[in-house]
């Protein structure tokens, strides 16, 4: 599970690798992709797989020798916003993952073989909108959903974005049942990002709508 729970802590208690040996670990085999470019995704692992991705690459390499398993390259057929993309879900034997121009791909974890959906251009295309650029964690005892938001876009641009620009560069907490919003505004022209992934803790806070 992304960030070791529900709560974002990323709190591992294995004790194999400690303060003693860090220092002796080495390399065991690398895999280089053959892509120049911005590399925003983490690694997901599963069942000795390494699953990453670049702006239209995906890859399945094994964990033990780095070997490349299988990729995958999307040909983009519309418009898109930046060079990037940020990393694979995974659900039911598929390898899940989004497209700048709009196309959600279902790849075969262990073959490749892909579906594809096409995704409708939301409407914050024509105005700018405010991206959720990491996971998300959840207080279980509260019910309680935090979800960082990234600055809005057009970054620099707020002439064409008006208004209070809600929910950008915060932290919004939502009710899990009843999608409740406790957040701020900003109307910024600078490029601020929320950086990190909250770590829910189960502590009383005063919240107020805004």
């Amino acid at each position: 599970m992304y960030n070791k729970g529900y709560r974002g802590e990323r709190f591992s208690a294995l004790k194999q690798i400690n303060a003693a040996n860090a220092g002796k670990l080495r390399p065991v085999c690398m895999f280089q992709l053959g892509e120049l470019g911005t590399f925003s995704t983490g690694p997901v692992m599963y069942d000795g797989i390494l699953y990453v991705t670049t702006h239209l690459g995906t890859y399945a390499i094994d964990a033990t020798t780095c070997r490349n398993r299988w990729q995958h390259q999307h040909v983009p057929q519309g418009p898109e916003m930046n060079a990037t993309n940020k990393g694979v879900a995974l659900a039911g034997g598929r390898v899940i993952r989004g497209t700048q121009d709009g196309v959600l791909y279902a790849l075969d974890a262990k073959a490749r073989r892909s579906g594809r959906e096409h995704i409708d251009t939301p409407d914050s295309m024509d105005h700018g909108g405010g991206a959720a650029w990491v996971t998300y964690a959840l207080d279980r005892d509260t019910g309680t959903l935090f979800v960082p938001v990234g600055n809005p876009g057009p970054d620099y641009n707020n002439k064409i974005r008006p208004g209070a620009n809600l929910f950008s560069i915060s932290t919004v907490a939502l009710d899990a049942i009843w999608a409740a919003i406790f957040s701020r505004s900003t109307r910024t022209a600078a490029r601020r990002s929320t950086p990190s992934i909250p770590a829910a803790r189960s502590r009383a806070v005063s919240l107020r709508t805004r």
